[in-house]
């Protein structure tokens, strides 16, 4: 009889035991997976602020490139063209030709200077983020058979880092040069919004639409590259409305 209760002890402890190492092994293997799963987290945002760090590296060195082009455009061949044109008074010329010849030299100056000025938009840093989307606004509204309305809701301006205003302009720049060429709309709504915690932007057309599927995100056309990379730079939000009946509303959120 005692034979069999310390046979039963056995087992018990032993089952026991068996229990106790199961549940051990169970636990360090949750663990285990935990610390994994956590390992990975991090590889994968070590990742992400290296790309967006060598994105923002490849976009500024970009726009400085840009900035020395311009500079050059603007101060040596702008220089040159109107040196050109106050020489054509030294020389012996018809009215008519001196006449023609001028207003060709003014008509390059004019595009040399707005070449520049799309490489670098000067009224960005003279005027600030909100006058320099009502200016292209106004300018596009000008050039185009399309009906540009900008409306800011605002008051004092807020100091907006130099990086920043010039992403978002260059989104807003894409975002029109979009509608312009595919939407075939008639009138686009800007609205610009800003306060001391943030900067939102919308841009609204009565176009034929457009709304961002799996295939746009994989295979982008290099506007919509342009876009994602220049708002993954800054930290930003963008949101395209869906299911509207007509036209297309995308929305820039940039917290300060």
């Amino acid at each position: 009889m005692e034979g069999q209760e310390v046979d039963i002890i056995v087992i018990l402890f032993g089952t026991i035991g068996m229990l106790l190492l199961a549940i051990a092994l169970i636990l360090f293997a949750i663990l285990y997976k935990r610390r994994i799963t956590a390992k990975k987290m991090e590889l994968i945002e070590i990742e992400q602020r290296y790309q967006i760090e060598l994105l923002r590296s490849t976009i500024e060195a970009k726009e400085k490139e840009q900035y020395r082009i311009a500079r050059e455009l603007h101060d040596e061949v702008g220089s040159s063209l109107t040196a050109i044109k106050l020489h054509l008074n030294k020389y012996k010329l018809e009215e008519t030709a001196k006449r023609e010849i001028g207003e060709n030299i003014r008509s390059v100056v004019l595009k040399v200077r707005e070449i520049s000025n799309e490489l670098h938009p000067a009224v960005l840093e003279e005027l600030g983020l909100r006058n320099a989307i009502r200016n292209l606004s106004r300018k596009l509204d000008e050039q185009t058979n399309l009906t540009f309305n900008y409306h800011c809701s605002t008051g004092e301006q807020t100091s907006i880092p130099k990086d920043v205003e010039l992403s978002l302009y260059r989104v807003i720049q894409e975002l029109f040069n979009n509608i312009v060429k595919h939407a075939e709309a008639t009138q686009v709504n800007v609205v610009y919004e800003e306060s001391d915690q943030s900067i939102t932007i919308s841009v609204e057309d009565d176009g034929k639409g457009f709304v961002r599927t799996a295939k746009h995100l994989s295979k982008g056309t290099l506007g919509l590259k342009n876009i994602d990379s220049r708002i993954q730079q800054i930290g930003a939000e963008l949101n395209y409305e869906e299911n509207r009946e007509k036209g297309s509303k995308v929305t820039i959120t940039q917290h300060l």
